[in-house]
């Protein structure tokens, strides 16, 4: 199995809106890029998942160590 950009129990934040998350589940295809379901609390306090491409998420992790937190 390849290794994926995000893995489970990863902790990201939607690069748009800015909520944030963690990684519940990874789908991997033949033919497209694999997608990482994630948990997280929308912004009307709704517990919510979804799926996303990797290009809409952000590590947490790593978005502070780019900030300096």
């Amino acid at each position: 199995m390849k290794k994926f950009q995000f893995n489970l129990y990863d902790k990201v934040m939607l690069a748009k809106s800015g909520e944030k998350g963690e990684v519940i589940g990874v789908a991997e295809y033949s033919r497209r890029p694999p997608s990482f379901l994630v948990e997280y609390v929308a912004a009307d306090g709704r517990q919510v998942d979804a799926w996303f491409d990797a290009e809409a998420l952000q590590n947490v992790l790593a978005d502070r160590a780019v900030r300096g937190a």
